[in-house]
């Protein structure tokens, strides 16, 4: 097939509908791999907000409407401080406080209990977070757990070794796994940790952890062991909203805040430059940015309901693109693949027909 395979198809109505559609289709922008070696640290108060979170060991709240960066900043922070960035936490609308440092599967313990050749030790059913790996990478793998409930045999099951019944572990030896997947770390190691969507949780999930954010420690209950960050190693957390939800004023007050403002014009051209074409081939300067850009503000400023965020912009070039709109091209509202693409960043009946 021809280079404007995918465009013809795009563009051809209900004849576009077949297997070549979708033999032809790219890897969308935001499911490509990201190096964040072009991050843009061109906020000045966001990078002293970030300093500042650092220097106190508080998380950093990031805010600000989706699509301006909240994500991104946490994954180029931790390339540009050349720390471990861990899975980001997703939060959901069912995320407990405790959730965001680990889980503990009762469901597959009740199973195991009713078969006699089970060997599972209480170990088996703990699932730490990307925090609570963050507090074992942070402690490091010598540090002593004391054992004031459980004793080896019920914490290892079948992998218990002759341990004595009193015997105190290190991390090492519970959570092998987390220093194999950092990469066999011997000595105690800082990370960056991203809470994402952390609005989206019941408002008490943040008041039931504050403590725990605040010392970086918490307690897995079912194994009657403490776990805790060293002071020196402190773990980066950044947490990003949305404003769906306001924190509590008790967690606000333990973390440190900043709203990212939406790009400026010179800012957003380089970031869809850079994120809508797969092949590289856009440059901030090129008429098709320049003029999407334009298009997306004039339409921020004159829709009354669901404003287009930066993201969205980025979705609505890349579709112009593989749609065939070359990047000498200046669009407008009368641009037939412009009004094509309307509901990429128009989310609401009455802006479509107003606009």
């Amino acid at each position: 097939m021809t280079d404007n395979a995918l465009a013809n198809l795009l563009i051809s109505g209900v004849a576009g509908l077949t297997r070549d559609l979708i033999n032809t289709l790219p890897v969308a922008w935001r499911h490509r791999p990201r190096t964040n070696n072009g991050y843009d640290f061109d906020d000045d108060q966001l990078v002293t907000a970030s300093k500042a979170a650092m220097l106190l060991s508080q998380p950093l709240i990031l805010a600000g409407e989706p699509g301006v960066g909240k994500t991104s900043f946490a994954r180029a922070l931790a390339h540009k401080l050349e720390l471990p960035f861990l899975p980001p936490i997703h939060v959901k609308s069912t995320t407990s406080g405790m959730d965001l440092f680990y889980s503990f599967n009762e469901v597959a313990r009740f199973r195991d209990a009713s078969n006699p050749n089970s060997t599972a030790g209480l170990l088996d059913y703990v699932v730490l977070s990307s925090l609570g790996r963050a507090i074992v990478l942070s402690a490091g793998p010598d540090a002593v757990v004391r054992l004031t409930e459980k004793g080896p045999d019920a914490l290892f099951g079948g992998a218990y070794h002759g341990l004595e019944s009193s015997q105190d572990v290190t991390l090492g030896q519970l959570f092998a796994y987390v220093f194999r997947d950092a990469g066999d770390v011997s000595h105690p190691q800082r990370s960056i940790v991203l809470v994402d969507e952390l609005d989206k949780a019941p408002r008490d999930a943040p008041n039931d952890v504050l403590a725990e954010f605040e010392d970086m420690r918490f307690t897995i209950s079912e194994l009657g062991i403490t776990l805790q960050a060293a002071p020196e190693t402190f773990p980066v957390v950044l947490i990003t909203s949305n404003s769906e939800r306001s924190f509590p004023d008790a967690f606000l007050r333990r973390s440190v805040f900043h709203w990212i403002e939406t790009p400026t014009d010179a800012r957003l051209c380089r970031i869809i430059a850079s994120a809508s074409a797969a092949d590289g081939t856009l440059a901030p300067s090129d008429p098709l940015v320049t003029s999407a850009v334009d298009y997306f503000m004039m339409i921020r400023k004159t829709i009354e309901n669901k404003k287009p965020s930066t993201a969205e912009l980025i979705s609505f070039v890349s579709a112009l693109v593989a749609a065939g709109v070359q990047p000498t091209e200046t669009i407008s509202d009368a641009h037939p693949k412009v009004r094509a693409f309307k509901g990429i960043l128009m989310k609401t009946r009455i802006d479509l027909e107003a606009e």
